[in-house]
């Protein structure tokens, strides 16, 4: 239990990474306790790795058939897919198991909004505020349903009711002024929307147009002693997202080319297992070699010119960088080690170096780049990797600085402002993340819309999950 337990303690923490690792390792030692797939699918979850997070939500229902939370858990992550029919099946059958599971029947609630049945919803929040009269999140959420199908006056009856129960509920103020302004309330609705503003200042510019979007922050996870005490809600479906798909299939044109160029690079392998909510951002560009060489032939045919002469530099270099593509990342370092010791002035050599080194240790990494920038200050990948292992060392302000300097080099460079976004997301500067994240989408990158939909539109309550 001790992998378990680290990895618990890593997850409050929100060290993501390193809590799949020792879950990870915990499910090797014991494969057949289904809290170490549920803890590991919900992590993951954070990481926006979505598919993978359902498959251990399942593998954890295969192992403990009545396991409520896990059936929970899936289904927020089916909602964030947009899965509703999914999502209502697992809360269904949470609900089945537990029919006092307040929380799944408001999230069941949620999904038949995303499914615009609102008559559903709303019958769903009833009997949610029927088991919890004090669920602030049940009493938005039906209000929001209401102000779907103009029963304004309902709709502020529930936000009165929230608002007594959380004075600060930002929401409920921006949504009542909403239902205010539909029954010509005018004088009121500027009143909700300014203590709406007071409590969250990102509401400022979502007021100035209508149904516009409000930031908001990723979920807050439940610690491990908490969840029995959890309110957790998911929410409808944003007004904006017809614009947002308009806006993505635009950037999906735009960036065709790049992601063909990106998709099959060493690097994406990375994405995949370490951090999946980087999507491609972390692609190695234009600096990959083409996908189509023979590396393993690349590998012998140098090797026979280093048995010919070992101070053959540039077979070093070719073999260090071909090792790297068949992700022998130990023989790599070793070939550009000895290539580096014989010329020191290279810069794509230490960025060689350093792009191996990233897969091993970061901190090797950093210096093999901030190397490469020294001796070339206008290598963009150099201060782009610089910045991503800086990040995952949790130096948030050193990894901004990097995407920033990737951006004064290249003002279209959509990958520093995706990744710049996704940094300040974790420094919980909202309004600045998703100026970045729409500065990546508008040049072209079109999982920066993932980003906008998970934290920057405009949502009742955010889902909040549980974990054993």
């Amino acid at each position: 239990m001790s992998f378990f337990n680290s990895a618990n303690a890593k997850f409050d923490r929100r060290d993501y990474i390193n809590a799949i690792h020792d879950y990870t390792k915990a499910i090797e030692l014991d494969a057949k306790m289904p809290e170490f797939f549920a803890n590991r699918g919900l992590t993951k979850d954070n990481m926006m790795d979505y598919k993978s997070a359902i498959a251990d939500f399942s593998h954890a229902i295969e192992l403990r058939p009545e396991y409520a939370y896990a059936y929970f858990n899936r289904g927020i992550t089916r909602y964030k897919i947009k899965d509703y029919v999914g999502a209502i099946a697992d809360y269904n059958r949470a609900i089945q198991l537990n029919p006092k599971f307040t929380d799944a029947i408001t999230n069941r609630g949620a999904a038949k909004a995303g499914q615009e049945d609102y008559a559903g919803a709303i019958k769903d929040y009833n009997t949610a505020i029927q088991q919890n009269p004090k669920s602030a999140s049940a009493y938005t959420n039906r209000g929001v349903a209401k102000l779907k199908i103009k029963d304004f006056v309902g709709a502020i009856k529930d936000f009165n009711k929230a608002i007594e129960l959380e004075p600060n509920n930002d929401v409920a103020y921006q949504k009542r002024g909403q239902a205010k302004a539909g029954l010509q309330d005018f004088i009121g609705a500027i009143s909700d929307y300014k203590r709406a503003i007071d409590i969250n200042p990102a509401f400022a510019e979502s007021t100035a147009k209508k149904d516009s979007t409000t930031h908001t922050s990723a979920p807050k996870p439940i610690s491990f002693l908490e969840k029995e005490a959890a309110k957790n809600t998911a929410v409808p479906v944003d007004p904006e997202e017809e614009r947002l798909k308009e806006l993505e299939q635009q950037a999906i044109k735009q960036n065709a080319s790049l992601k063909e160029k990106r998709k099959n690079t060493f690097e994406n392998v990375r994405v995949v297992e370490y951090l999946p909510r980087f999507m491609e951002a972390y692609a190695f560009r234009e600096i990959a070699a083409d996908t189509r060489q023979d590396f393993q032939g690349k590998i012998d045919q140098t090797s026979k010119a280093i048995e010919a002469n070992g101070e053959d530099i540039k077979a070093l270099f070719e073999r260090g960088k071909a090792k790297s593509r068949i992700l022998d990342y130990s023989g790599a370092i070793i070939d550009l080690n000895k290539a580096i010791e014989l010329d020191s002035t290279n810069a794509d050599m230490y960025f060689a170096r350093g792009s191996a080194k990233y897969h091993i240790q970061y901190k090797g990494a950093i210096e093999d780049f901030t190397m490469t920038i020294a001796l070339n200050p206008k290598c963009i990948d150099a201060y782009l990797f610089r910045g991503n292992s800086k990040l995952y060392l949790h130096d948030y302000f050193g990894a901004i600085h990097d995407y920033t300097h990737v951006i004064e080099l290249n003002p279209k460079d959509a990958v520093a402002y995706q990744n710049r976004a996704i940094t300040k997301i974790e420094l919980g500067l909202k309004d600045a993340a998703c100026a970045d994240f729409s500065k990546a989408g508008e040049l072209g990158y079109a999982e920066a819309y993932n980003g906008i939909r998970e934290f920057c539109q405009e949502n009742s309550v955010m889902p909040k999950y549980k974990r054993d």
